[in-house]
């Protein structure tokens, strides 16, 4: 399902569980970290839209170069994190 996901769209932990059938965000993050090396992981984040803190940096390089579309937190510019609203794929092609 991972990666279903288009270049530039992104879906929440939550959003891949519902879509695979009624499964936790836990249970998507674990099968990710353990099997997800050669999927586009960055795709998949948490339900603030951001990456897990040790992938944070990488993420944010990846989901420019896909021009996934980006938001800054006001509090703090360095916190970089994806606009859902903007880039939440709906599960279709």
């Amino acid at each position: 399902m991972v990666d279903a996901i288009p270049a530039g769209r992104v879906l929440t932990y939550g959003d891949v569980g519902e879509l695979a059938g009624d499964r936790g965000p836990r249970l998507v993050g674990t099968v990710l970290r353990r099997f997800g090396s050669r999927s586009p992981w960055w795709r998949v984040l948490r339900a603030d839209g951001s990456a897990a803190p040790p992938l944070a940096a990488t993420a944010v390089a990846r989901w420019r170069a896909e021009a996934t579309p980006l938001r800054r937190r006001a509090a703090d510019p360095a916190d970089v994190r994806v606009d859902l609203a903007a880039a939440r794929w709906d599960g279709r092609r």
